[in-house]
């Protein structure tokens, strides 16, 4: 399936999808349900379709690459 990301999205593994940029998922091993759920999101379009529609935030679950938690131990006494 070839989409084009409306945004830069950063798929499985790391890979950055560039806004603009024309994929065809197969070659990058994204399946057929990813880039439909992206596209439901309207987060990218798919080539014979019709326009995504708006982007979609609510409910969005937001992963960091990357985080640390510290704590200090609070002096008692």
């Amino acid at each position: 399936m070839k989409f084009t990301p409306k945004e830069d999205i950063k798929g499985k593994g790391g890979r950055l999808f560039e806004a603009g940029n024309s994929y065809d998922s197969e070659k990058h091993g994204l399946d057929d349900a990813t880039i439909v759920r992206w596209y439901t999101a309207g987060w990218t379009e798919i080539d014979g379709k019709d326009p995504a529609p708006e982007r979609q935030v609510r409910g969005v679950t937001v992963r960091p690459d990357k985080a640390s938690h510290s704590q200090k131990e609070s002096g008692n006494g």
